[in-house]
């Protein structure tokens, strides 16, 4: 059967579905599956590589496949694995078979989001309002190439105002669903200059800058307008790769503490598919001053150990208080099982992903090369309660952070040091 008629017949058997009914129906929590034995991780992890350098994939002949499965696509890697089948490159019916399915629904579900997007591109054209689409469908064109890879639920946007966002969903139309600014002050910490909406059937966040930025991607984007965008066809702009490198970056790691293996391969993939297009001492040299420099190098160690040997180095500084923290959530048993996930099944986990969300920024960026006080990170917390609060004058502001600074630094370094010892543990007792 030819691809188009496999497309026919996914769609005649329903087997696809709306954004909105997507997520209802299936979650990408891991949290609550039995966690994988290590030859069985180990499978789930080769699928990337497998899919980036187009070799055949095999489970362990002893695996579960239907836990496998499970794994495998809420990771977000059902579609790759399905191109690999549609290859011919995975020999075993029992996991070729949803895999397929998988590779052929997200073909499908690009098809939508594609024309919905060139709805956003248009009526942005014709109120003047540049828009800028990020990840999903972004990475879809700019990157992927091949539209049943990469799964998405929602479409990603930034515009430079919240005037400038508020015309374009009036242009559309669309209809907003939640206006953050205007909700209480734990959704308007949570999501700083958000607005979503509906168009069609896809789901809509939209952001714009913040007085205060209240986290490294949200700052990256204000800082760097237009002139760092690129049309990608007549429907979509997207970022320019170096761009859109640390865009994902930030995403990965201060919005999701590095929970999903399909970021590692966006990151990899990107990277090897437009590599001349990037600059990487840019790169390194913005993240050093964002102090996202140690997440950059050890999310591109394990791009290159795991995903391509190709993929470039950057330096990490070891002796950083909290480089073993990063360590711990870059593992595979971690990323697999959602220990850091933001996506959590039970109350004790949800507890400790709060627990995480509040000192995320200490944990995460590089200490600061001068006094805490004049640290990124201390200012994207203070913004991050500010803006809670409904906005605070400049002296307030600064009362904010020392207060940020002799409550939560202390409580990220305990945090850092917990996890170090936990580490230690598992690594004395073979769990790691």
């Amino acid at each position: 059967m030819t691809l188009g008629a496999e497309l026919k017949a996914a769609a005649d058997r329903r087997e696809w579905a709306p954004a909105q009914e997507f997520r209802e129906r299936r979650s990408w929590k891991t949290s609550h599956l039995p966690r994988l034995n290590a030859e069985d991780l180990q499978a789930v992890m080769d699928v990337m590589p497998a899919w980036l350098h187009r070799r055949a994939w095999a489970p362990p002949h002893a695996a579960g496949r239907t836990l496998l499965w499970e794994f495998i696509d809420r990771q977000g890697l059902g579609g790759a694995l399905g191109s690999l089948a549609a290859a011919g490159l995975v020999d075993d019916e029992e996991l070729a078979r949803p895999a397929l399915d998988r590779y052929l629904s997200n073909a499908l579900h690009f098809e939508s989001a594609k024309r919905t997007c060139a709805q956003i591109f248009n009526a942005a054209g014709r109120i003047g309002q540049p828009v800028l689409t990020l990840k999903g469908p972004a990475l879809v064109s700019q990157v992927y190439e091949d539209t049943g890879i990469r799964a998405f639920s929602d479409i990603d946007l930034w515009t430079g105002s919240r005037q400038g966002l508020l015309r374009l969903l009036q242009a559309l139309p669309a209809r907003i669903v939640e206006d953050a600014d205007r909700k209480g002050p734990i959704r308007r910490m949570r999501a700083p200059g958000s607005i979503m909406a509906a168009v069609n059937q896809w789901e809509i966040e939209a952001r714009y800058p913040a007085a205060r930025p209240t986290d490294p991607m949200l700052q990256l984007l204000a800082e760097l307008g237009p002139g760092h965008w690129r049309a990608q066809g007549d429907w979509i702009t997207v970022p320019s790769p170096s761009v859109h490198l640390l865009i994902l970056l930030f995403h990965m790691s201060w919005y999701h503490y590095f929970s999903r293996f399909i970021w590692f391969l966006d990151v990899a993939t990107l990277a090897a598919r437009l590599r001349n297009e990037i600059d990487l001492d840019w790169v390194a040299a913005k993240a050093a001053q964002m102090e996202a420099g140690n997440a950059l190098a050890m999310v591109a160690q394990f791009c290159k150990s795991r995903i391509d040997a190709r993929f470039p180095q950057f330096p990490l500084d070891r002796k950083a208080w909290n480089v073993r923290f990063l360590s711990q959530t870059l593992t595979g048993s971690a990323i697999a099982s959602g220990r850091f996930s933001l996506h959590q099944d039970r109350l004790i986990g949800r507890v400790w992903i709060l627990w995480l969300r509040s000192n995320r920024h200490f944990l995460l960026s590089d200490p600061s090369p001068g006094h805490l006080l004049h640290s990124r990170a201390l200012g994207y917390l203070a913004a991050t309660i500010a803006r809670g609060l409904g906005g605070l004058g400049e002296n307030l502001y600064h009362a904010l952070r020392l207060l940020v600074w002799l409550t939560l630094y202390p409580a990220a370094r305990f945090t850092g040091w917990i996890e170090a010892k936990s580490s230690e543990r598992k690594n004395r007792d073979g769990l790691q």
